[in-house]
């Protein structure tokens, strides 16, 4: 009957199967299973793999028997700024990068603190760091260091700034840098000038004359130099309110400056 045959063809061939089944076990065995990999972020990898070469460097390097063998505790502490700077670099803030902020803050900062005026240039657009600071330097003759201002009672004067010509290295009041023409005062209690500003004269190598305050319109100006031992010398230049022909000059430091006049001389 069909039903006999196939059984004995089942009996003969089951030999044979287990056979090849065990020629063909080590190839059918599956693989290890694959360990899950960490969460992006933790660092793991970077860490395993420092520690591991940090490990292999002491066996190479240390003779055995000469030191102890370091911990755990050792090996994390010296593979910490590799992995900071690996961790810096995977998240894109570079050391360059971090230096070419740095410049932008410098120049925030002199804006701040109104050293710096417009037109300035937007060092985040530079290529680099190098040429950041290349840029900066070439804006340097908008930054400015402050007047010194004698002490004088409140409200307190605004500061006023200079720069240093590139050509003649001289000290040069800036254009916006304005002094309030009521405080300062003459020895004998009078304002200097009735304008509301004294001007700052633009020239570090020539005094003005009358002809200069007469054709910008103003009755009064000042200059400063730097003098050799890092002083700055204020001088005001005046027209004589009562004779047009005649200029005066001055140091500030021989004048009153202050938001009122001599205490002997005011008027209550």
């Amino acid at each position: 009957m069909p039903i006999f045959d196939n059984l004995r063809k089942l009996v003969c061939c089951a030999p044979r199967q287990q056979e090849e089944d065990l020629e063909m076990a080590p190839l059918m065995q599956p693989g290890p299973e694959p360990v899950a990999a960490e969460p992006a972020g933790t660092g793991r990898p970077y860490q395993d793999y420092v520690e591991s070469e940090a490990r292999k460097y002491w066996e190479e390097m240390v003779n055995p028997g000469t030191l102890a063998k370091p911990g755990q505790e050792e090996i994390r502490s010296a593979a910490m700024p590799i992995l900071c700077a690996a961790q810096r670099r995977r998240s894109g803030w570079s050391p360059r990068y971090m230096v070419h902020q740095g410049v932008e803050a410098m120049q925030q900062h002199a804006r701040e603190k109104r050293w710096i005026r417009a037109p300035y240039s937007r060092l985040a657009e530079c290529p680099g760091y190098v040429e950041a600071l290349i840029q900066l330097a070439d804006d340097a003759d908008w930054l400015a260091r402050e007047i010194p201002l004698p002490n004088h009672p409140t409200p307190e004067h605004p500061p006023v700034y200079y720069t240093i010509d590139p050509a003649s290295k001289q000290a040069v009041p800036r254009s916006d840098a304005l002094i309030r023409g009521n405080y300062v005062y003459t020895s004998d209690g009078r304002r200097l000038t009735r304008d509301d500003y004294i001007y700052p004269w633009p020239d570090p190598e020539i005094w003005p004359m009358l002809d200069d305050l007469a054709s910008r319109q103003w009755t009064a100006c000042y200059s400063v130099n730097l003098q050799y031992d890092g002083q700055m010398l204020i001088m005001f230049h005046w027209k004589n309110p009562h004779n047009d022909t005649q200029l005066f000059r001055e140091q500030l430091s021989l004048l009153h400056f202050s938001p009122f006049p001599p205490e002997r001389y005011r008027m209550w």
